[in-house]
């Protein structure tokens, strides 16, 4: 079985080296690495060839592409094309992988092989590495039902609602490619690939925290611990700009006729985001027509979360 990893770079130089060191020193060693750099002005690319320099004879292949700015989910679309591998790892630039995270991953696609894609918990730390006293399992408010609806019948449904998966936490089979690629426009990376698995049954959970998932105030995506009231704060400054039909919409598109048997609860999920698109901007008006939908923010959003987002959003 051949590993792949594929880390994504931006402006990285801080903390590459000792995210590469990590890989390095797995106790299952990877066979590749691709590194896709969206064009820093840093010393990042210096940084990565001496992490490897320094593992003489152990260090696997190398591929560093470099190219014009793609931005975050193009840039990892490249990465994980021109890796090789049964066996895809996604990697950030300024983690930590716990020396056991390759072999604990891998294990979860030799005992099961409907499983496409396996994603472990993390623990969250600053950017020394000081524990912030949260996982990301405890972040995305993962329950043993959560889980059990993830890992079956339910999972595509439940990502529809939210993300859950970490794309710094993912492995997946390189099959799963055939229908993930290209990326979706108007999804993150690793929830699209996530749902992609879902779709076909394949997603997995490792209930373990594999890697020091590093905040440190410039992440590209970052998972910061705030209270709902700062979250809810945060929505009332501007309204989202609804993407949700849009998203949907692509999903549809993707599975085709592989998707048959979930087409009526994605087509009540596309009504639902047609009708969140065009909420009042009195808040009034919007309050009634959020309680006439409220059933549905359950089964298709995030529950009184978005409810509350969306009455506090300002249009």
């Amino acid at each position: 079985m051949k590993l792949s990893v594929a880390m994504c770079t931006y402006n990285g130089e801080r903390f590459v080296a000792e995210q590469l060191r990590s890989i390095l020193e797995q106790s299952r060693k990877v066979d590749e690495i691709v590194v896709s750099d969206d064009g820093s002005s840093d010393g990042t690319l210096e940084r990565v060839r001496d992490a490897l320099a320094a593992f003489p004879g152990q260090a696997p292949e190398l591929k560093i592409l470099t190219g014009e700015r793609l931005g975050i989910v193009r840039n990892f679309s490249r990465a994980v094309g021109a890796c090789t591998g049964d066996i895809i790892f996604l990697s950030d630039q300024d983690d930590v992988w716990l020396p056991s995270k390759v072999g604990e991953m891998i294990s979860v696609f030799g005992r099961d092989p409907g499983a496409l894609l396996a994603c472990s918990d993390a623990h969250l730390v600053d950017g020394n590495l000081a524990p912030l006293g949260r996982s990301q399992f405890q972040m995305v408010r993962m329950t043993d039902g959560l889980r059990r609806s993830l890992e079956g019948h339910e999972g595509f449904e439940v990502l529809l609602r939210r993300n859950v998966v970490t794309g710094a936490t993912v492995a997946f089979r390189r099959e799963l490619l055939g229908i993930a690629l290209p990326f979706s426009d108007c999804w993150l990376h690793d929830e699209w690939l996530a749902i992609m698995a879902a779709a076909k049954g394949g997603l997995r959970l490792v209930d373990k925290p594999l890697v020091l998932y590093r905040q440190h105030g410039s992440n590209q995506c970052g998972m910061k611990p705030e209270p709902l009231s700062a979250q809810l704060v945060q929505a009332s400054v501007k309204a989202p700009e609804y993407s949700g039909a849009r998203r949907i919409r692509q999903v549809m598109e993707r599975l085709g006729s592989s998707g048959s048997r979930r087409i009526a609860h994605l087509e009540s999920a596309l009504a639902f985001e047609e009708k969140r698109s065009r909420l009042p901007s009195s808040r009034i008006s919007r309050a009634f027509s959020i309680g006439m939908m409220a059933g549905k923010y359950w089964r298709h959003a995030d529950g009184a979360r978005s409810a509350l987002k969306d009455m506090l959003a300002r249009r």
